[in-house]
């Protein structure tokens, strides 16, 4: 959750020695393989962008805020994260749909592949102190196995969110037989389920939640 998982950063012994190593794979990151992407150009805007994107890990993103906020366009915006998802950086979940007339359609949620990446653009690289930051990072982790778990199988992750606000972070979509993933990560004294899970349950009947 803090110093993420590529192994040379893991096996550091020292946060110091673990910032450098990270902060050296990301900065190779942006001079080589995304300058190949904008043919030579200087990678501001799109570092930029990933930092936006790092505060908005498990998050839906709305492209026309991210375009207005960057002062760019919507297609360069979708251009950037086509080559953040392309070179493994990002991944993008999409809505589990069913009434569109009350489900969010169209914006997806955002997830790093290595969460030492996604905290080091937010300058907080091993130190997750807010509660509210540990329990994305940890959605994240969560979001990561499942899909690493289903890439290549007939199944896909999505996420399910009403404009009631009514949530679920992962579904897996097993066609007529979906899958409900609500991540928390607090202490409970009892199991519980959530209003928002509830919610799902009580609206598409799975066999297991």
């Amino acid at each position: 959750m803090n110093f993420g998982g590529y192994p040379r950063v893991v096996t550091e012994s020292t946060t110091h020695e673990k910032r450098q190593v990270i902060n050296e794979i990301y900065q190779s990151y942006l001079d080589r393989d995304i300058r190949i992407f904008l043919s030579g150009k200087r990678p501001e805007s799109y570092s930029r962008l990933l930092k936006l994107l790092a505060a908005h890990s498990g998050q839906m993103l709305n492209l026309n805020n991210l375009a207005k906020d960057m002062q760019l366009c919507v297609p360069t915006i979708r251009k950037y994260l086509w080559y953040a998802e392309k070179t493994f950086f990002i991944r993008l979940v999409s809505p589990y749909i069913n009434n569109v007339t009350k489900e969010i359609t169209k914006s997806p949620v955002v997830y790093f592949y290595d969460h030492g990446m996604r905290n080091l653009a937010l300058s907080c690289f091993g130190n997750l102190q807010n509660s509210v930051d540990q329990g994305f990072a940890f959605q994240n982790i969560v979001g990561n196995l499942l899909l690493q778990e289903l890439g290549l199988s007939q199944f896909s992750v999505k996420f399910w969110r009403t404009t009631d606000k009514a949530e679920v972070d992962f579904v897996i979509d097993r066609g007529k037989k979906p899958l409900a993933v609500e991540v928390k990560l607090t202490s409970l004294k009892k199991p519980q389920i959530t209003r928002s899970l509830r919610s799902f349950i009580d609206k598409y009947h799975p066999s297991e939640a």
